[in-house]
């Protein structure tokens, strides 16, 4: 064996020196061995070469490419160093730095091969200068056989941006970026850009693209798309230690976690998690939920849960009916987070996220069930401590466990109209809830009525893509023939007696129907902007005004002449320079018609839009913790007179998918302590049904709700959150409101405590998602939120 690895070396060294003997003389032929499987990247940590200016800017060192983005920034704010051994474990380094707060910078590594059905990640580690504001991800461009450019092919699929970081809470050290690539079945070739902005200097070491074997990487195949496997629960459980004898009679364990979302089909109980218990409070009207995981020690089969009447203390009296109560299992399936419909994410996990109502369900020894028990206490019901026995068994055998409620003395007040309302972003499709011999009206009142149960009181809907307004030109101008979605949707509304406000969403909608009506040149669309001369005629004004005035004649025809709709024009304008120019001529028409506008908002360019807008609805993560800086940014608002909402924080994007936590801060903590007039929430779309055990749902974002083949309305873990959150505010809003005025209460003394130990439980909590995250659970939110009920029945004199 010995004498054979010699003999490899020997061949080795022989074949480098007939290479240098045969080669050198062909001018810019570069000899390089094939890459390695373990990385296919030449250089990955910068040892080999200096850097080196380039005559057309940047710099080249190796392989590797260092440039700015086109007109992002003059070259001058460019530079970039090697620093030898100052990475990790003696790894080089190169360090790019910027004097232009604007640049945008790419570190570009050349065509790679690639091995057709393979698996590959890319890994590298970073240190960036603030940490806390870069914006950082990877692209990789796809190259089919003889480096054959893919995009006629494969369209935008040809580009692959991997999911970006966007700040980091940690302000030193090392950080480690570890992401899976979908390669197109097409590709045997790949470039490389690792893309950084919002930073005065950014150090890169170790980058690696390898082949991926990891246990557990599964594909799974969804249309034209490869998901990656990637676990959401990183580690397993341990092993449960003990077990009692009850325990083994019964074959089953019930335990509870802190935080809802962390029970997965394997949880292992814990010691301290178990309990045999379910504790709830609620004021009269309130719905509130409890759970409880079942782990099998044996295999049940079929288990079943029946639970009875919640009776109450015997000194006490009184009785709520078990039909105010129902028990959903927690389902956990494959699902998608972050958007792969936008081609921003490529990975899945087995995710809790459907609320099925059913009280029996299949369970196999080691496998796990979290079930959730909804309780709807009537707005009658008599103060005091109540309690239900819950029979749960599989086979011959049945425990029990109790549910304990604590039903408060007082109604929670709700905030009135103008100073706080929760939203939904709907698509306005609601097909799948229609079952046969309903109207499509019909469907969406379904969807509606649950949502108002929950305290959502308004909506946002997309207008801007399927069924379009249609206008016909008269004598008198345009007139409104049909708007199939905003008539189901306003017509639901009046049925459901939801308030609003409703924000119509047009996008560039609106002003291409006018063209198609008026058969004017048709303006550029799918969000593109720009005004056309066209557009610059007062025919083509009138006509939009025109058009919109037939809007709010048909909306207030069914909700009244005093109900609040807003306009929306292009998305998100702070965010495409290229949309901006349409959106001022949209708003400054909505203007002169007399309608108020909104805009979804990122960045600086609301100050410019402020003047012809009514609402900012701002991202989550522009909205400062800072004080101070929110008090400013709220008098800047003020002065333009424009209301103050949120979105992005609450519903389907990223982490707030299959869990309660984040959009329970986002609608409840956030909202209060921010002062937000309203929070929106993303997706609600009910185009068709979905395969339970199926994979169809993975093609599009992650939704609020959804409806199974029998065309029943499933909620989800997320809209849980938003509901609790909304409660969450209902007890800030209840406390605010009996602390002020003190004369209320008679003890000034008293309210001055609550009032400052408010403020403190408050400040407790962050403002910043990442970091209430890593600190906080749904267990601790249901302490906050007691304390809060103590302090009002301590002020309304009823403890």
């Amino acid at each position: 064996m010995a004498c054979r690895v010699y003999l490899l070396k020997i061949m080795k060294i022989l074949k480098s020196w007939i290479v240098s003997l045969f080669l050198p003389a062909v001018a810019g032929f570069v000899v390089a061995e094939p890459p390695s499987r373990e990385n296919l990247l030449l250089n990955p940590s910068f040892g080999e070469g200096e850097l080196k200016a380039r005559a057309n800017g940047g710099y080249a060192c190796s392989g590797w490419l260092v440039h700015l983005q086109k007109d992002s920034a003059p070259e001058s704010a460019l530079a970039c160093v090697i620093e030898k051994g100052q990475g990790p474990d003696g790894a080089d380094v190169l360090k790019v730095e910027l004097n232009d707060e604007k640049a945008i910078v790419w570190i570009d590594q050349a065509r790679r091969e690639i091995t057709e059905g393979r698996n590959y990640e890319l890994s590298f580690l970073y240190q960036a200068d603030p940490m806390d504001k870069i914006k950082l991800r990877a692209r990789f461009f796809w190259f089919g056989p003889d480096y054959e450019n893919l995009i006629p092919k494969l369209g935008k699929n040809a580009h692959q941006w991997l999911m970006g970081l966007n700040g980091k809470e940690e302000k030193a050290g090392w950080q480690k970026v570890v992401r899976p690539i979908s390669a197109p079945a097409e590709a045997r070739f790949f470039s490389i850009s690792i893309v950084a902005e919002k930073m005065k200097s950014l150090r890169l070491a170790r980058i690696q693209v390898k082949e991926s074997g990891t246990a557990g990487n599964a594909t799974l195949k969804v249309g034209d798309k490869t998901l990656f496997y990637k676990p959401r629960k990183e580690q397993p459980d341990p092993p449960m230690q003990s077990r009692t004898a009850e325990q083994e009679e019964l074959g089953y364990v019930t335990f509870a976690r802190k935080r809802v979302r962390d029970v997965y089909p394997d949880s292992i109980p814990q010691p301290d998690e178990m309990t045999k218990e379910i504790r709830l409070f609620a004021a009269p009207g309130q719905r509130e939920a409890g759970w409880l995981a079942v782990h099998a020690l044996r295999d049940l089969g079929s288990v079943k849960v029946d639970a009875g009447d919640f009776i109450a203390d015997q000194a006490k009296g009184g009785r709520i009916s078990k039909n105010h109560a129902e028990c959903r299992v927690v389902k956990c399936w494959k699902q998608t987070c972050d958007g792969v419909y936008e081609n921003i994410n490529n990975t899945y996990g087995i995710i809790p996220e459907l609320l099925l109502r059913q009280e029996q369900f299949d369970l196999s020894a080691g496998r796990t069930q979290n079930l959730c028990f909804l309780v709807q206490v009537p707005e009658d019901a008599k103060p005091g401590d109540y309690s239900a026995e819950v029979r749960l068994g599989g086979g011959e055998k049945t425990g029990q466990f109790k549910i304990r409620l604590k039903v408060l003395p007082f109604q929670l007040r709700k905030p009135q109209p103008g100073e706080m309302v929760w939203l939904i972003h709907t698509t306005g499709e609601f097909g799948a809830l229609m079952k046969p011999g309903q109207t499509p009206v019909d469907a969406v009142e379904t969807a509606l009525r649950d949502l108002h149960a929950r305290g959502i009181e308004g909506l946002a809907l997309g207008c801007g893509y399927g069924e379009p307004a249609e206008y016909e030109k008269s004598g008198e101008g345009l007139k409104l023939k049909k708007f199939s979605k905003l008539d189901r949707v306003v017509k639901a509304m009046k049925r459901t007696g939801m308030r609003g406000p409703l924000f119509v969403h047009c996008g560039d909608m609106l002003e291409r129907r006018v063209a198609a009506a008026l058969k004017l040149e048709m303006p550029p669309g799918d969000n593109k902007g720009g005004v056309i001369d066209a557009m610059k005629t007062e025919e083509f004004k009138t006509g939009f005004k025109q058009a919109l005035l037939e809007i709010d004649r048909f909306i207030k025809a069914e909700l009244g002449a005093d109900f609040e709709w807003f306009y929306g024009g292009m998305d998100e304008p702070g965010s495409h320079a290229y949309r901006q120019e349409r959106v001022f001529w949209q708003y400054q028409l909505a203007k002169e018609a007399g309608l108020r506008r909104w805009s979804y908002m990122d960045g600086e360019f609301w100050k410019k839009l402020a003047p012809l807008n009514d609402v900012q609805i701002m991202q989550f993560r522009g909205i400062s913790a800072d004080a101070e800086k929110r008090a400013q940014f709220k008098r800047e608002l003020e002065g333009f007179k424009n209301n103050f909402y949120c979105y992005g924080g609450s519903g389907t994007y990223g982490i707030a998918t299959g869990d309660t936590l984040p959009n329970r801060w986002a609608t409840g903590f956030f909202s209060y302590q921010t002062g937000v007039k309203g929070e929106q929430s993303w997706l609600y779309h009910l185009k068709n049904p979905v395969d339970l055990d199926g994979t169809g749902h993975c093609s599009f974002y992650p939704l609020i709700s959804y409806a199974d083949k029998s065309q029943e309305l499933i909620p989800t873990l997320q809209l849980e959150g938003i509901r609790q959150g909304i409660d969450d505010y209902c007890y800030f809003y209840t406390l605010k409101q009996l602390l002020d005025p003190a004369s209320e209460t008679g003890k000034t003394s008293k309210v001055g405590q609550i009032r400052a130990d408010f403020s403190k439980l408050l400040a407790a909590i962050p403002l910043e998602r990442k970091q209430f995250e890593a600190g906080w659970n749904d267990a601790e939110l249901a302490k906050v939120r007691w304390q809060v009920a103590c302090w009002i029945m301590e002020l309304t004199k009823t403890a």
